[in-house]
């Protein structure tokens, strides 16, 4: 998970669309966005709420955001 996740993150530095967002949402969409690549089956289970303190509604724009600037960068992958 952690290669994904470093990924992703080098990813979103680069986009700049994404350089402004609050870093803790930002980095709850990149965690989702992961656990999604990862085929994990609930990609923000309860546990990571609880843990983050924000629910996927809080982020789900800016994941949103991630999976369309990867999916042009990458359609491939995507």
């Amino acid at each position: 998970m952690r290669k994904y996740a470093e990924f992703f993150t080098d990813f979103c530095i680069q986009e700049p669309d994404l350089l402004n967002i609050n870093a803790h949402l930002l980095t709850c969409a990149i965690l989702a966005f992961t656990r999604k690549h990862l085929n994990c089956e609930v990609i923000w289970p309860t546990e990571m709420e609880l843990l983050t303190f924000s629910p996927i509604k809080n982020f789900k724009d800016i994941y949103l955001l991630i999976e369309s600037k990867y999916g042009e960068s990458f359609p491939e992958h995507a």
